[in-house]
């Protein structure tokens, strides 16, 4: 095989694959009776698809990689194999069309199987033996390709590692996390009551997967919504740390929880926690994890498969976790795609996956065939619940006082009501609590009358708040899902802590944190405790930070689940729930203890990333922002910090770092600049309709250090501007093209005299001139990203009339 021809064989080799497997499918679709080798055939040629698709990243240009194609090409190499066994393959699923069997039925399905041939035009089952000599063959090859494979990573990894030392590893670890799912962790943990659960690891199907008994690496627990599974997940989890992964060998273990608040596809999410926390465990950082981190890009799900390939080298045995695959955003199909790889593909082979979920027929589809699957046992479950509900009856002050026989009567009712489902005997607990019934008769009646679900139960918990606990629960929920979605639009760790939940909620109730300090606390901890009960969880959230600290959430996820259904109908006292109700008052809340922090603390500024970040937020959430908060906001002092891939194009420091020639400019130019360059064009828009053309059309004169696009840190250029405020934008053509074009196709009008048309845009072609000779430099930068809006300004510039007669022209930059 020519050298030069290594990738054209490859896209060959995984296209012909491809054929091969969409042929089997169509077999299997369409003959009920297709032989079991038909399904092997589909099976092996898509994983060695995945396989060789995953061979793309090698480049002949770098020395390791240069190795390993060798190694895989050439006449007699692997990739060869492949390409003549898959041949093969193919001559044997596909037939003449013409020896096929034409039907005349009109229905798909009839269509389908008139194309394909009959079983005797297989001659099933005398090529069986032929078809499973291909299959041992590709095997073979598949395992040569990963044995090269492995061998260049582990030369990898120990040539990285001599590179980094800790604190850039931290760093990169740092940065591949979007989300942490240790809080949840330890909140289940935290929830398990000694003794239940074992009867998982008694069970036929846990032995053989944890053993490796089997082919099948995969387990998969699932059960009803509210059947304890998260609580199960971590007993595992406990489980295998203790017994598999204490020192003997080295087998690893990482854990991560789907969450139904993350409101996203978890497969990228999930990559990177698994990547993050294998560099973290083995201490080294293959050069794949690093060149993904140094390209300051996010990486997409090939990239990061590539990269766990990479971290596992070395290892024989990592057990991945994994709880509540039905809250992970639908469609699941990527997620659930992700987990097959890793439950199947060779690469991966180490891999032991362990998954919970309800019992939903996407998940069911994937995950049945490659797992060993193992329901939550009614009667298991259960027995699990009369040692929850006896243990904590034990712990209760308010249950002490209960007679032996009725704490019985208690454990019964509530084991068999529970019906499996451990969040509703949870929530009675609760109920009982909050009746804090007087005599024994009044419990044995509340036992009579018990919800019949998890519906009923909350409407119930919910019309049992004291009236005057009714706002403090209202403002906990609240304050708790609006937080968790910032955090999600946001793809930062934003932690609830019981503390913050009290000090807003007094902010809301006395409107800044000054006047509330004069003050009492309207409850403590252990009052917001007794008032929200089996609505919230406060955990431990010491994995965040190096000191203790305590994080507030919701306790199930099926709360905020009914507050968003239809099946919420609230009474008048209730209809504060509604969580139509949340941007009535909890953005401008936020945005209000935000100033407030900084005003009472000169030392404080915001970081340019955060900046943008929260912008950003404002911009999508249409307006619930009140415009005098944003404004105050955009005034704040802003830091300038490292560039990011959020903050790349925000290099200009927000006029914040510039040198006023003469008098500052007002603050509301001040504002518009700063909302039209990080793109927060609603609220921009407020100020430009009230008075646009004075704005557009102000004077601006002014000098900044350019580090970036003129100049370097060591060297930077004074840059000189003196021109109006439309002008400027013009000139800006790396940060403000999006800006520029909203206001040519919104504000024309105020500006749209020949000379300054003119100007902007000679000024926009000198700067896009710049720009690309910039872009091709050592401070490479994605250019094509914004070309079309550029095209998009010079395009309106010109409709407006715009000449530009000598593109040469200086812009109105002097340097």
């Amino acid at each position: 095989m020519d050298p030069l021809s290594f990738s054209a064989s490859l896209i060959a080799v995984v296209t012909l694959a491809g054929q091969v497997a969409k042929t089997c499918k169509s077999y299997i679709d369409g003959i009920t009776n297709h032989p079991r080798e038909i399904r092997l055939i589909y099976i092996e040629v898509t994983s060695l698809a995945s396989i060789l698709d995953g061979l793309k990243i090698l480049r002949e240009d770098d020395y390791e990689d240069a190795n390993v194609i060798t190694q895989l090409k050439g006449k007699d190499g692997p990739i060869h194999g492949c390409q003549q066994t898959i041949r093969e393959l193919s001559d044997l699923v596909h037939l003449n069309p013409a020896s096929a069997t034409c039907g005349t039925s009109g229905t798909k399905r009839r269509r389908v199987r008139s194309k394909l041939p009959t079983l005797e035009q297989l001659a099933w089952p005398f090529r069986k033996d032929e078809a499973v000599a291909l299959l041992k063959r590709i095997a073979t090859h598949k395992q040569t390709i990963n044995a090269a494979l492995t061998l260049s990573l582990h030369s990898e990894v120990r040539s990285i590692k001599a590179k980094l030392d800790q604190v850039q590893k931290n760093s990169l670890c740092d940065w591949l996390v979007q989300i942490n799912p240790s809080s949840n962790h330890n909140a289940a943990t935290g929830l398990y009551e000694e003794g239940t659960g074992d009867w998982i690891s008694r069970s036929q199907e846990w032995n053989l997967w944890v053993n490796k008994q089997s082919e099948k690496r995969s387990l998969w627990i699932h059960g009803i919504p509210g059947a304890g599974k998260t609580i199960l997940a971590s007993h595992c989890i406990e489980e295998l740390i203790k017994t598999q992964c204490s020192g003997k060998g080295n087998a690893i273990l990482v854990y991560y929880y789907c969450y139904h608040g993350h409101n996203r596809d978890e497969s990228t999410s999930f990559l990177r926690w698994l990547i993050s926390q294998l560099c973290r465990q083995t201490d080294t950082v293959s050069s794949l994890t690093y060149d993904i981190y140094r390209s300051g890009q996010d990486p997409d799900v090939n990239k990061l498969l590539a990269a766990l390939q990479a971290q596992l080298g070395g290892l024989n045995t990592v057990y991945v976790a994994i709880d509540a695959l039905d809250e992970s955003q639908q469609p699941r199909d990527a997620f659930l795609s992700v987990l097959r790889t890793l439950a199947t593909d060779p690469r991966f082979q180490m891999i032991r996956l362990l998954t919970t979920s309800r019992e939903y027929a996407d998940i069911e589809r994937v995950m049945a065939p490659i797992s060993f699957s193992v329901p939550t046992s009614h009667q298991e479950v259960e027995k699990d619940i009369r040692i929850f509900v006896r243990e904590s009856i034990k712990r209760r002050d308010e249950f002490k006082r209960w007679p032996s026989n009725l704490k019985d009567e208690v454990i019964d009712a509530l084991a068999q009501g529970a019906r499996g489902m451990f969040r509703w005997a949870v929530c009675q607990l609760d109920i009982l609590r909050r009746l804090n019934c007087a005599t024994d008769e009044e419990v044995r009646q509340t036992l009579k009358t018990l919800p019949e679900d998890l519906d009923e139960t909350y409407m119930r918990i919910f019309n049992l708040i004291r009236p005057e606990d009714l706002e403090l629960v209202r403002f906990t929920i609240h304050w708790i899902i609006w937080m968790q979605d910032l955090a999600n639009d946001l793809y930062i760790p934003t932690l609830v802590g019981p503390d913050e939940v009290l000090r807003h909620y007094r902010l809301n109730r006395y409107g800044s944190l000054e006047g509330s300090d004069q003050v009492s606390i309207p409850c403590n901890l252990d009052q917001l405790r007794d008032c929200c009960g089996c609505l919230i969880s406060i955990m431990d959230g010491s994995n965040y930070a190096d000191e203790h600290i305590l994080i507030c959430a919701l306790s199930h996820y099926t709360i905020k689940e009914f507050l968003e259904s239809g099946r919420f109908k609230p009474s008048d006292k209730l209809t504060c729930l509604d969580l139509k109700t949340v941007n009535d008052y909890i953005p401008n809340l936020f945005l209000q203890s935000v100033i407030d922090h900084h005003r009472r603390d000169d030392r404080i500024v915001v970081t340019l990333h955060d900046f943008h970040l929260l912008l950003r937020k404002i911009q999508r959430d249409n307006l619930s922002f009140g415009h005098h908060l944003v404004f105050q906001y955009v005034l704040l002092d802003i830091k300038q910090d490292f560039i990011t891939t959020l903050n790349f194009d925000i290099i200009m420091p927000l006029l914040q770092e510039v040198k006023w020639v003469g008098d500052k400019p007002p603050n509301e130019i001040i504002i518009l600049l700063r909302l039209l360059l990080t793109r927060t064009f609603d609220y921009a828009d407020i100020l430009l309709k009230a008075d646009g053309g004075r704005l557009l059309n102000s004077r601006l004169n002014l000098t900044w250090d350019d580090e970036w696009m003129n100049g370097t840190c060591e060297d930077p250029t004074t840059m000189v501007f003196d021109g109006t405020v439309i002008e400027f934008i013009a000139s800006l053509v790396f940060t403000s093209s999006s800006a520029l074009l909203f206001l040519l196709e919104n504000y024309h009008h105020e500006f749209a005299q020949p000379d300054v048309l003119n100007r902007m845009l000679r000024s926009f072609l000198q700067g896009t001139k710049e720009l690309i000779a910039w872009s091709v430099g050592d401070s490479a930068v994605e250019f094509e990203i914004n070309a079309e809006t550029r095209s998009k300004v010079v395009q309106k510039l010109h409709e407006l009339g715009a000449v530009s007669e000598d593109e040469n022209t200086d812009s109105d930059w002097d340097l």
